[in-house]
């Protein structure tokens, strides 16, 4: 579930296309912070009907963790 100004999002995993961090906000972080790919937090996930949902994570490696589970997810669908 996705917290955002209507209320709750619910994505089913099924519906789930893939995961990626807009270029803007990972050149940012790559460029200018000292953790680079660990100060990531923005994940927007890819769902069917070219929809995205965009995520703000706790920053490290949970949050790898999870974008790589997302787009597990997202290859078992079209495996």
């Amino acid at each position: 579930m996705a917290s955002r100004p209507e209320g709750l999002l619910s994505l089913r995993w099924s519906d789930i296309e893939g995961a990626t961090v807009d270029a803007t906000h990972a050149n940012e972080a790559l460029a200018s912070l000292p953790e680079g790919k660990l100060a990531l937090n923005r994940l927007k996930v890819l769902l069917q009907g070219g929809r995205a949902v965009e995520l703000e994570l706790e920053a490290g490696a949970s949050f790898l963790g999870f974008w790589n589970a997302l787009k597990m997810v997202a290859s078992l669908r079209h495996a």
